[in-house]
């Protein structure tokens, strides 16, 4: 094979010669960039490295750091991120748990914010359903999956949209109680949706298709799994059971009873199948939140939030796995800028996995391996 020198620079800025392939990624929200280098050896790919920094949430680190709590969460408000209603998650419970007085939220507004968090939860395992499908030619399925996300798209608009622009998940509470209307709507789709999905997993469980394109590819046992710290479902995919919504709940995630998906098959096939029972819970959990949706007042009364100088520490289970941030906050209020604000999102965390997937597996199948990295990441064509 004639061998490609493709130049690329490390961290450090020194040029590397060593590689045979180089891949580009795009991030569709952000438009950023970052690079895989192949060593390619006949038609398997001997080692892989990242070239650059792949974060979602790197650019975000160091405006979190410069702006007030009140400021930054109008900036997630207003950025295009995969999954905002997190990060406003993250934001918010940060802060919560460092005002001085303890912040009494609501019952009813943390379910709300509970349901919201599980309807991302969905539309985001069915846009990766469905970036599969498109990349492995599956044109039926792709459209399917695609009508059910715009669905449930419509619902978090509905509940989330608010004519003023600002975060629905507020400190203290949400921006606006959810809608008796909406309450039984949504309750009739996502119980429409996991009739099809239920049915849907079985058929691609069967799929030739499906089962020859990703099945034994993008191996990852569940030694290597816990060794790489892997979380969300490619740590699931490979057996692994860590679910901060388990392990370290809020919201309202301490109230209800819900399993978390795992698979022994250790490949992509694992996870494909692991994003359908992922959907299944999540529907759940919102069907049981819908049920007892208790009342009272949305928005804590509380508006001064004094602040303690302290640190804090907070989990939240993205669709792709654990966010961790970590807090030093100085005496203030919602007006004042954190001392310190340093996140690491899940992608950062996996990308030694998708590099240990890619590694030892056939050249072919690197395309087919990349559709499962998430948070909007593609192959740049």
């Amino acid at each position: 094979m004639e061998k490609t020198i493709v130049i690329t620079s490390n961290e450090n800025g020194e040029i590397s010669k060593t590689y045979d392939k180089h891949i580009v990624l795009e991030n569709q929200y952000t438009n950023e960039l970052f690079g895989i280098s192949l060593k390619l050896a006949s038609d398997k790919v001997n080692a892989a490295k990242l070239d650059g920094a792949c974060c979602s949430c790197s650019n975000y680190e160091s405006l979190f750091q410069k702006n007030s709590w009140k400021s930054i969460l109008q900036l997630i408000e207003e950025s295009t991120i995969a999954h905002p209603f997190h990060y406003q998650a993250a934001v918010t419970i940060a802060f919560e748990k460092l005002v001085k007085n303890k912040l009494v939220v609501s019952d009813r507004a943390n379910y709300i914010r509970t349901i919201v968090l599980e309807l991302e939860r969905i539309q985001s395992h069915l846009f990766k359903l469905g970036l599969i499908a498109k990349g492995i030619s599956y044109p039926i399925f792709l459209q399917k999956v695609m009508t059910f996300r715009n669905e449930i798209l419509t619902h978090i608009k509905n509940i989330t949209e608010l004519s003023t622009k600002e975060p629905f998940i507020k400190f203290g509470g949400i921006a606006q109680d959810i809608s008796e209307e909406e309450i039984i709507s949504l309750y009739q789709t996502v119980s429409r949706i996991e009739r099809k999905i239920r049915k849907a997993k079985i058929r691609n469980q069967r799929n030739p298709l499906v089962k020859g394109l990703l099945k034994d590819v993008g191996f990852i046992s569940r030694e290597t799994a816990r060794d790489l710290s892997l979380v969300g479902p490619l740590a699931r995919t490979s057996g692994i059971t860590t679910d901060v919504r388990k392990s370290d709940p809020y919201f309202a995630y301490g109230e209800i009873d819900f399993y978390t998906p795992v698979s022994d098959y250790c490949d992509l096939f694992g996870e494909f199948l692991i994003l359908f029972d992922d959907i299944i819970v999540s529907i759940g959990i919102v069907r049981e939140l819908l049920q007892s949706l208790p009342d009272s007042e949305t928005l804590s009364s509380n508006s001064t939030f004094e602040l303690s100088p302290n640190n804090t520490v907070v989990r939240v289970e993205t669709p792709i796995g654990e966010l961790f941030s970590f807090t030093h906050s100085k005496k203030g209020n919602h007006n004042s800028i954190p001392r310190l604000f340093k996140i690491t999102c899940p992608l950062k965390v996996n990308m030694q996995g998708i590099l240990s997937r890619i590694t030892g597996d056939a050249i072919d199948n690197i395309s087919t391996i990349l559709l499962f990295v998430g948070e909007g990441w593609g192959i740049k064509l």
